[in-house]
């Protein structure tokens, strides 16, 4: 049984944005009524984005328990490098591996 919990160290910025939600007061999310949080939520989302230039593709794929999902695929314009290049599975040297050591 643990009877110690380890205190979580936040990278700066993102300890930054969570003192600054502090000092604006008000309730916890999980304390608010559901309308109450939903506001809090699309007042968050609700700011100006830029959006990159990017290729969006529809698709509807013959799978799930309907038959049919419908996504959209956003392919960023920007050069890449070539396929297969700087990516990383889950739990191969990476975020995976240093999380459970």
């Amino acid at each position: 049984m643990i009877t110690q919990q380890r205190p979580y160290i936040l990278e700066a910025k993102t300890q930054a944005f969570i003192d600054a939600l502090s000092a604006q007061g008000g309730k916890p999310i999980y304390e608010l009524s559901y309308e109450e949080a939903r506001k809090v939520l699309e007042d968050a989302q609700a700011g100006h984005v830029t959006a990159l230039p990017a290729d969006v593709e529809d698709k509807v794929l013959p799978v799930g328990p309907t038959g049919q999902v419908s996504v959209r695929i956003y392919r960023p314009r920007a050069p890449r490098p070539p396929a297969g290049r700087d990516v990383l599975p889950w739990g191969r040297l990476g975020v995976g591996q240093q999380a459970h050591a």
